[in-house]
């Protein structure tokens, strides 16, 4: 009986090893199941919601996809920035220019300064915003004055000669016409600042007439009979320029009825004209109006390669009023 075991015990173990090396590659395809296919990425190469995310993940993606957009800061404008404007100012600068020889031919001395002392001098300007912070703006200025003074020596002027000691009369008058530009710089755009740094691109036509005369020294027309003597001792002549100018603006709300202003230009050809000014004021608004009160300067010289040339300079005190087409709201 222990031998009939023993020869058959190697026969079921071959068996058992030949059964489970038939069954074991169908029990793998049974547990390797094909994927769902809602877990397989769609043909967009995008992974469709609700496979791998939860239900509380979508609604996150839900809710911030439904957030709303931020809210744009607004473009302000303000009181002097929008509304045409019409100014009137009075400027005590005091100029009394200079004339000095240049390419004339006299042998004599050609330099002195006018006399007189000016009144006030008015200043008138117009501007027109365009787009939000941007002006054009044309501004005209004038000067004037008359006195009299003794030649300290023999002088050439213009087409008359003076002897050293003559009573000279004198007086001139200053224009100048400017149409400019002040375009926004810093900061852009603006939005709510009270800042704004501009550059400013202008062109000014300046014009200088300066007239001498020696009233007290005879003339033919005391003594008919003698041709030898002028008729008159009076000359005068007027230097005009054409120059391009560029500069900077500042300004800068203290509160929204009080703007600090400050600005210059100008320009300068070596040898020929040049020009300059500079401005700064505090301006006051209250409904259309506005007060302006500051300080002002402004230089000018014409060409040198004429036979005379003219320069000048004025600093003064300056109080001005202006009218705004718009009203200031609070």
């Amino acid at each position: 009986m222990i031998g009939t075991v023993k020869n058959f015990l190697p026969g079921l173990v071959c068996a058992c090893l030949a059964w489970v090396a038939c069954t074991a590659p169908a029990a793998a395809q049974q547990t390797s199941a094909p994927p769902d296919s809602s877990s397989q990425p769609s043909s967009s190469g995008q992974t469709e919601p609700g496979g791998d995310q939860s239900p509380e993940q979508d609604q996150d993606i839900e809710h911030l996809m439904a957030l709303p957009e931020l809210p744009k800061i607004p473009e302000v404008q303000m009181p002097g920035e929008k509304g045409v404007s019409i100014g009137f100012s009075l400027w005590n600068g005091n100029a009394k220019p200079e004339m000095e020889k240049g390419s004339f031919p006299y042998a004599y001395l050609g330099n002195i300064r006018m006399m007189g002392t000016p009144k006030i001098d008015p200043e008138y300007d117009v501007k027109v915003p365009i787009g939000l912070h941007d002006v054009i703006w044309a501004s005209f200025m004038s000067t004037r004055a008359a006195g009299n003074v003794y030649a300290p020596s023999e002088l050439g002027l213009i087409t008359q000669v003076y002897l050293q000691g003559d009573y000279l009369a004198t007086d001139y008058h200053v224009s100048s016409f400017k149409l400019g530009f002040d375009y926004l710089g810093w900061p852009y755009p603006a939005k709510n600042s009270r800042f704004r740094f501009k550059t400013r691109w202008s062109m000014q036509f300046l014009r200088a007439r300066m007239g001498f005369d020696a009233p007290l020294v005879e003339t033919s027309l005391s003594n008919p009979n003698d041709t030898t003597l002028s008729p008159s001792y009076a000359t005068q002549h007027t230097y005009q320029f054409y120059l391009p100018e560029a500069g900077i603006v500042t300004q800068y709300w203290l509160a929204r009825a009080v703007r600090l202003d400050l600005n210059g230009e100008g320009m300068s050809i070596p040898h020929h004209q040049n020009s300059w000014d500079f401005e700064g004021s505090l301006n006051f608004r209250a409904g259309h109006y506005e007060l302006q009160v500051g300080y002002r300067g402004f230089h000018f010289r014409t060409s040198a390669q004429q036979d005379f040339w003219v320069r000048g300079t004025a600093v003064g005190p300056i109080v001005g009023l202006h009218w705004y087409s718009d009203s200031m709201t609070k």
